[in-house]
Parts: structure tokens; C-alpha cells; sequence
């Protein structure tokens, strides 16, 4: 039966599900040292030296790390959390339901003005099982592409800052959250707050596409178009 994470739960001191988010974010990372890893955890988490190093030794105690000389990763009972659900089993058809909301979702977004268009949609997990009568979550790897060409990096985040203006009436961040606010406002929209879905991070599509069965159910390519006026 796959894992279940709470936040009613406490793993090395922290609620379950803040570090499944965690460890989901450190799939595939190898780390050299205990300090480049209490560095990893603790920035996620937002804690203090001393804290970030306590919670990754007892990671390490309780199996959810393996070390292997200096180095360190997930160990596959931290990959079992990393994956672990959040929510209450969903059945088929009512999962079926969400997943023709969430594409459909797509569609619209695409003949938005949005920064990013949706390219391609592949569903993997549980819902492809067809003698699953109920499902934990709807996994999804979501491929975004950018809908407008820029002519270089000053365009780029020229037209990203004007773009976050007229999205939120607000100005300024780090680079990180100029360039990131984008992907978040688009997840966020085809989520629309539904907690059944959970989109893998861009970053791990690749190793999952070697180790797992995926469908594409969404696919929608188009050639960059020039900026609009709006945000030069």
C-alpha cells in the first residue's frame, strides 16, 4: 500500500508533509558532506544552521537517507515518502472527472495571454492501473514552453517584470521570483486549489520517463510569437 503523509505527523521534528515536499525536491541529488546537506534542508525548510543539521542526522537515523562514504542521498524509504500521498483515496471516476477538468484547463490557458502555453500533458501512477477502483492522487508530468520570443536576457526580464506587474499590481523580488512567478500562476491555475493533483517537478521528468509507465493526454505545440506591446 503507498505511504500516506499527515501534516497531523512529526518526522524528525517536522510535520510529514512540509518534508515529503522537501525530499520530493531532492529526488536525484547526490550531496557531498553533511554540511551540503544540512544546507539542502535547511534553506527548504527555512531553518537555522544548528536546526537544519539536527533534522538531517536524524534523517539519516531513521533510514530516510542513505550515506555512502561522504555522500549522501534518498534512500528508497525516503523516495517512498517523496511519492507519499496527502489525501483521502479518490475514486476512478470521480479522478477520471478531475483529470478532464484539469486538460481542459489547459486548453483555455493556451488561448490566454499567459507567459508560459501548456506543450504536453502525461499522466503516470495509479490511474493508469486499470483495476484501480480508487486512486491516491492524479500524477502528472506538466512540459510548459514559452509563448513569447525574446530578443535577449535584458528583454527577457524587462517583459517578465511587466508581466508580473500586470498580473499582481506588483513590483520587485529576487530574480528567483521574477523568473519562477510565471510557472507558479500557471500551476496554480490548473490546480485551481484541488489537492488531488500532484505535478512532478520539472527537473525529474526525464529519470521518471525511464523507470515508469506514462500516457500522453495533452499535447499542444506552437511557434513563439513576437511580444506584445504591454510588455516591452
Amino acid at each position: 500500500m503507498p505511504m500516506r503523509a499527515s501534516k497531523d505527523e512529526q518526522i524528525a521534528g517536522v510535520p510529514a508533509t512540509d518534508l515529503r515536499w522537501v525530499l520530493r525536491t531532492m529526488r536525484g541529488q547526490v550531496y557531498e558532506g553533511i554540511d551540503e546537506l544540512r544546507t539542502a534542508i535547511g534553506e527548504r525548510l527555512d531553518l537555522t544552521r544548528a536546526q537544519g543539521k539536527t533534522v538531517a542526522a536524524q534523517l539519516i537515523a531513521e533510514g530516510y537517507i542513505d550515506r555512502q562514504d561522504k555522500y549522501y542521498q534518498l534512500s528508497e524509504q525516503g523516495l517512498q515518502l517523496a511519492a507519499a500521498s496527502t489525501g483521502k483515496p479518490i475514486p476512478r471516476s470521480q479522478a477520471e472527472v478531475l483529470l478532464t477538468a484539469f486538460i481542459e484547463r489547459a486548453r483555455v490557458i493556451n488561448q490566454s495571454d499567459s507567459w508560459y502555453r501548456v506543450a504536453k500533458i502525461e499522466l503516470f501512477g495509479s490511474l493508469l492501473d486499470p483495476s484501480r477502483e480508487t486512486v491516491n492522487d492524479i500524477d502528472l508530468m506538466v512540459t510548459l514552453e514559452p509563448r513569447y520570443h525574446t530578443a535577449d536576457s535584458n528583454e527577457l526580464l524587462k517583459a517578465l517584470s511587466l508581466y508580473q506587474r500586470a498580473r499582481t499590481g506588483k513590483e520587485g523580488g529576487t530574480l528567483m521570483q521574477l523568473l519562477s512567478f510565471p510557472t507558479e500562476e500557471l500551476f496554480k491555475q490548473l490546480k485551481a486549489g484541488k489537492r488531488a493533483y500532484q505535478l512532478l517537478d520539472p527537473s525529474d521528468h526525464d529519470e521518471l520517463r525511464e523507470r515508469t509507465a506514462c500516457t500522453i493526454v495533452f499535447e499542444d505545440h506552437a511557434e513563439l510569437i513576437p511580444l506584445p506591446d504591454s510588455l516591452r
